[in-house]
């Protein structure tokens, strides 16, 4: 996962990529990228995309181990416990006011591009500088730059739910600090890579199972 800490000591303060569950290094063949990796190992090539930390060009890649159920290309979520069969619905929103919604949730056509992508949240739209505020009580799990969410705040909440609040301008919140619900965690930006041409907040509501934090339509758990 660490190709440049091989034979050598690790720092305090490094940061370095920890596989969530069990699997396998995959390098990556010159003239291929992880996308054929994905579609070698029957993997759906967002799923992928997003255990290797969201890198656009990795020499090597992380595969999860395959001895669980993949049906059409795509790795099924082990069943959740059932106190969390029903979505939990948070009384909270993550703006201030109810806005409209620039891209929902699932696959989507990336409007710059014209490819088919799966969408894992939803863009709200809101002018740069509004406040994004915490959907509920948590601890942060997550404060800063990662990738493609550009500056992203995580919350993990009770009962295995956790949200997700990227492309932000700033971030006033940090790792290990407990939030309440509507507290500010940072302002909206256009940090990262955004799919809509419009600003807005990407927010992602996540659940626990064994394949770590799978993606859930916000929808379902937003009043």
């Amino acid at each position: 996962m660490n190709p440049g800490l091989q034979n050598r000591g690790v720092a305090v303060g490094k940061q370095i990529l920890i596989p969530p569950y069990n699997g396998s290094i995959v390098e990556v063949p010159r003239n291929q990228t992880w996308r054929d990796i994905a579609k070698r190992y029957k993997i759906r090539a967002d799923v992928l995309f997003e255990i290797n930390g969201c890198q656009k060009n990795p020499r090597f890649v992380f595969v999860p181990e395959s001895n669980r159920t993949i049906v059409n290309n795509a790795i099924q979520s082990a069943p959740l416990p059932a106190s969390n069969s029903t979505p939990t619905k948070f009384a909270n929103y993550p703006l201030a006011d109810v806005t409209n919604i620039a891209l929902a949730y699932g696959w989507q056509t990336n409007p710059k591009t014209s490819e088919v992508f799966f969408h894992s949240g939803i863009d709200i739209l809101a002018p740069v500088g509004t406040p994004a505020q915490a959907i509920s009580e948590g601890v942060i799990a997550f404060a800063g730059t990662q990738g493609t969410y550009g500056n992203l705040v995580i919350i993990n909440h009770s009962g295995g739910l956790q949200s997700r609040y990227a492309q932000l301008e700033t971030i006033k919140v940090a790792v290990g600090q407990e939030v309440k619900q509507g507290d500010v965690l940072g302002t909206v930006g256009i940090s990262g890579q955004p799919t809509s041409m419009r600003s807005h907040l990407h927010f992602e509501i996540r659940t626990s199972s064994s394949l770590g934090w799978v993606a859930k339509n916000p929808k379902d758990y937003l009043k």
